[in-house]
C-alpha cells in the first residue's frame, strides 16, 4: 500500500485497512464506513475504511486490519490480546525466543505458547482431525486403482497388438525398443488420465476462484508443486503398469506372434 495510506491509518482510530479481494467481495469503497458484527468479542467496531491493500499471495488479501487500541476501548479496557507476532533474526533463534518468552511469562495469570508459523497452522488443521492422514490414504487408494486399471489397459492393447510386435521384430526393432513403445504409450495413457481433472481443477481454483471449504479456505490454489506432484504420480503409474506387458511383448518369440490370431 502507499505510505500515504498506511500514514492515513495509522492517524485514524477507527481507520482500517482492507485487502483487495475482500474489498471486492463485499464492494467496499475507499471512505465506507463498515460495522463489524462481535462474535467472540462481545463488541461491533465501527470502521471507516482508509485504504485498501494488495499482496503477492492473493490469499492474503482476504483480511483487514483495525487498531487494537479501539478494540480495547470497546472491550472496555481489558487488554485482550489474542496472539502477538514476531520475526526472528534467524531460524537458529526460534528455540531461544521460545524459552525466553515463555520462561518470561510462565508465572503469570496469562502464560504464553510460542510455537512457529507453521506450528500454529497446523493447531488449527489438528482441529478439523488428521486431514493430512486423510488425504495420503485416499490419494494412495487412488493411484493404485489407476495403475491396476492402466495396467490393464496396456496389457489389453499389448495383446491385441500381437502381431504387429512380431511384424516390428522381423524389422530389426530390438526387444528394448519394443519395451519402450509399450512404456511410452502406458505413460502417454496416464497423462491423458491426468489433463482432464487437472484442467478443471485449474479452471475452477485458480481460474473461477471456487473453494470447497470458503470458511476454512477462502482460497483453494492449485500450487505448482501439486502439479509437479501429480504429473510424477501420473508417469510412475504409467511406468508401473507397463512392466509386465513390456516384458511379455519384448519375449515373445516372433514365429508365435505371427501364428497368433487376434
Amino acid at each position: 500500500m502507499p505510505d500515504a495510506v498506511y500514514a492515513a491509518w495509522k492517524a485514524q482510530k477507527t481507520g482500517t485497512i482492507v485487502g483487495g479481494s475482500l474489498a471486492k467481495k463485499f464492494g467496499w469503497k475507499v471512505g465506507q464506513r463498515i460495522t463489524l458484527n462481535g462474535t467472540i468479542y462481545p463488541c461491533d467496531p465501527e470502521l471507516e475504511i482508509v485504504g485498501i491493500f494488495t499482496a503477492r499471495d492473493i490469499r492474503q488479501e482476504e483480511q483487514l486490519f483495525f487498531h487494537w487500541a479501539y478494540l480495547d476501548e470497546l472491550m472496555n479496557g481489558r487488554k485482550i490480546v489474542g496472539t502477538y507476532w514476531m520475526k526472528a533474526r534467524t531460524a537458529e533463534d526460534i528455540p531461544k525466543l521460545k524459552e525466553l518468552i515463555d520462561g518470561h511469562t510462565k508465572n503469570s495469570s496469562d502464560p504464553t505458547e510460542t510455537v512457529t508459523e507453521k506450528e500454529f497452522a497446523d493447531q488449527f488443521m489438528a482441529m478439523m482431525g488428521n486431514i493430512k492422514l486423510l488425504i495420503a490414504s485416499l490419494g494412495t487408494i487412488v493411484l493404485i486403482i489407476m495403475i491396476m486399471m492402466t495396467a490393464n489397459t496396456v496389457a489389453m492393447s499389448a495383446r491385441e497388438r500381437v502381431t504387429e510386435v512380431a511384424v516390428l521384430r522381423t524389422l530389426g526393432f530390438t526387444g528394448g525398443q519394443i519395451v519402450f513403445l509399450v512404456m511410452a504409450e502406458s505413460v502417454l495413457v496416464s497423462l491423458a488420465g491426468l489433463l482432464l481433472p487437472l484442467v478443471t481443477a485449474l479452471v475452477l481454483f485458480n481460474g473461477l476462484k471456487l473453494s470447497p471449504a470458503a470458511q476454512f479456505f477462502p482460497f483453494f490454489l492449485i500450487e505448482p508443486k501439486t502439479i509437479v506432484i501429480a504429473t510424477t504420480a501420473a508417469v510412475t503409474s504409467g511406468l508401473l503398469a507397463a512392466v509386465v506387458p513390456a516384458s511379455l511383448a519384448a519375449r515373445r518369440k516372433i514365429v508365435d506372434g505371427l501364428r497368433q490370431v487376434v
